[in-house]
């Protein structure tokens, strides 16, 4: 005979598989981080700021403290503007490093999303979350 604690620990055992189960074919459709049109968005939008912060480097022998210095010598203020797109609205993150710095975007759907590109490896590195 199944003890009564023991049948509904099976029972929630099973009910968990079940919705794991039930999830996973959805998010096999899904783009991964770091591909997909909002992705390529998000790419599109640092490029100019990348130039710029090389610009400022060039000029001043360091990169800034903060992407705001970059306007409008070197960057208008336009290509810091948040973007309209519901699942896009953030603002570009910018952290000077003792070695270059990072410049990163997010968005969301689904999950969230973030890239982040250094000067050392010029390239994008994404990953993402439920």
């Amino acid at each position: 005979m199944i003890h009564p604690t023991d049948l509904t620990s099976r029972i929630r055992r099973i009910a968990l598989a079940a919705a794991v189960l039930s999830i996973v074919p959805l998010l096999a459709g899904c783009t991964p981080p770091g591909k997909g049109p909002k992705a390529e968005r998000g790419y599109r939008r640092g490029a100019p700021v990348i130039a710029a912060l090389e610009r400022y480097r060039s000029a001043h022998g360091a990169y800034p403290d903060s992407l705001r210095e970059l306007v409008p010598a070197v960057l208008p203020d336009s290509a810091l503007r948040v973007p309209d797109r519901e699942q896009e609205r953030y603002p570009l993150a910018y952290r000077r490093t003792p070695d270059g710095y990072e410049l990163g975007f997010r968005y969301g759907g689904p999950g969230m999303n973030s890239c982040t590109y250094t000067p050392a490896t010029r390239k994008w590195r994404c990953g993402g979350y439920f």
